[in-house]
């Protein structure tokens, strides 16, 4: 986590229920812009995945910010951009897809697979939070 928590965990990213995952910005000093965020682990049944599928449902709980949606690539070691956004202080699903060499971002020894979803402040300083109801791995095999 890079933030405060500041309600739920885990297990609060495991249903759509509005029971959620909050965490505040942590903001550097001598600044008014902050970032939070989560890597997400988790296994593959295969090291060649046909498809692979990261899905994020969250808010912000006021102000203004931008989502974005990163996978690990085990073959770069980096995290690649999947998808950039503002946020949005209604629940909002977003799901990123990859069925063209799926497998890079498959460990090919362990098979995990990681994730990173966060927000960064966009625009006024006013204060915000990031908001997690439910997060999910599809992997098709």
């Amino acid at each position: 986590i890079q933030g405060k928590r500041i309600s739920g965990n885990l297990t609060s990213t495991f249903n759509t229920d509005d029971v959620r995952f909050v965490v505040n910005p942590l903001v550097a000093s001598g600044s008014n812009r902050g970032g939070a965020s989560i890597q997400v682990l988790s296994n593959s049944p295969t090291s060649v995945p046909i498809e692979l599928r990261f899905m994020v449902e969250s808010s912000l709980g006021s102000g203004s910010a931008s989502q974005s949606i990163e996978l690990f690539n085990y073959t770069t070691q980096q995290f690649e951009s999947m998808d950039t956004r503002a946020a949005s202080t209604a629940d909002t699903v977003v799901e990123v897809s990859v069925t063209s060499n799926a497998s890079r971002f498959v460990d090919p020894i362990t098979k995990a697979v990681k994730a990173r979803f966060g927000y960064s402040q966009s625009g006024s300083s006013s204060p915000w939070s990031m908001r997690i109801d439910q997060i999910q791995w599809t992997i098709i095999y």
